[in-house]
């Protein structure tokens, strides 16, 4: 069964309905400590091999919060270290609703296999296979799914994963962003050129992958991409100079995509945002317009305002 990789945790802890702005801030204070001693928490459990206590800390991380896709494959990964394995399919059923990638359903079909239900077995392998999984060593390998591989559904399954999958292709939710790709000559609104700018598709059609260099020889890349997870469009941007920019929200209008990145209040005053739009324009143009507000989105300041023009 694969494993999955660490992705940062959350919880919700109720708060009252009336609350001051100032209890607010320290309620939520708490919910993060809270939140990050209980996962650090499971994962030492997990760690030490513990995983029937894993299974009861994971256990207690979604029903704080189930929305977070990492604890439930954890909360899988335990179950099925522990062989409660209708614990673990269901935990990765959860995962998978998430749309975390082909490896839930794929480890959903294995907690399956170990419980006999051969049928809904194959419902979650092949549910694996369409969204993108293609690890043929591990399904020629893993005991998981010994009892299965005399059916003749498993051979078609291998057969159909020596194609490599590109599941994002024909995902209409990752070509929202399609009419930025190309190569372009990049001016501020007084039509002076500031940098020219490459974006590909990369990663079988799962991200946009800009190169940007400008007029000084200043260069930096942004990876952007649909977010499985938060069911948002994403920016992260690393600039020559170190620095680095995550966008992790976002949000469509009118076919212009806008990203956000907050960044907490200081002591008296209010959250400060940095909003990056992108708007296709009439010939083929792209307006990309870095905005700032200090006053939690209620006024906003340009930061720069640039036209993509195409280059043929």
């Amino acid at each position: 069964m694969p494993t999955t990789s660490s992705a940062a945790a959350a919880a919700v802890l109720t708060l009252a309905l009336f609350v001051s702005s100032a209890g607010l801030t320290q309620a939520q204070g708490q919910t993060q400590t809270t939140r990050n001693a209980a996962e650090l928490r499971a994962d030492a459990l997990y760690a030490a091999h513990k995983f029937r206590e894993a299974l009861a800390a994971y256990d207690d991380l979604t029903r704080l919060d189930s929305t977070v896709s990492r604890n439930w494959m954890q909360l899988g990964m335990s179950a099925a270290q522990a062989k409660e394995y209708a614990a673990g399919a269901r935990a990765f059923a959860h995962a998978s609703a998430l749309r975390v990638g082909p490896v839930a359903a794929y480890n959903a079909g294995a907690m399956h296999a170990r419980l006999g239900h051969v049928d809904s077995a194959f419902v979650w392998l092949t549910r694996a296979v369409a969204t993108g999984f293609y690890d043929t060593t591990t399904f020629n390998s893993d005991d998981d799914l010994a009892s299965l591989r005399h059916d003749p559904r498993f051979a078609k399954l291998r057969e159909a994963m020596r194609h490599t999958p590109s599941p994002c292709v024909n995902d209409s939710t990752y070509h929202k962003f399609d009419f930025w790709v190309g190569k372009w000559r990049v001016t501020n609104l007084a039509g002076n050129q500031v940098g020219i700018s490459h974006v590909d598709v990369v990663s079988g059609g799962c991200a946009l992958l800009e190169n940007w260099h400008d007029m000084r020889d200043g260069e930096g890349k942004s990876l952007n991409t649909f977010d499985p997870a938060t069911h948002q469009w994403r920016q992260f941007w690393v600039g020559q100079g170190g620095q680095v920019t995550d966008y992790r929200e976002s949000e469509w209008r009118d076919g212009s995509v806008s990203f956000f990145v907050r960044y907490p209040a200081r002591t008296g005053g209010a959250e400060t945002i940095m909003r990056l739009t992108f708007s296709p324009l009439d010939a083929g143009a792209v307006r990309q317009h870095s905005e700032i507000s200090s006053d939690a989105g209620k006024s906003w300041t340009t930061q720069y305002d640039f036209y993509y023009h195409r280059v043929p």
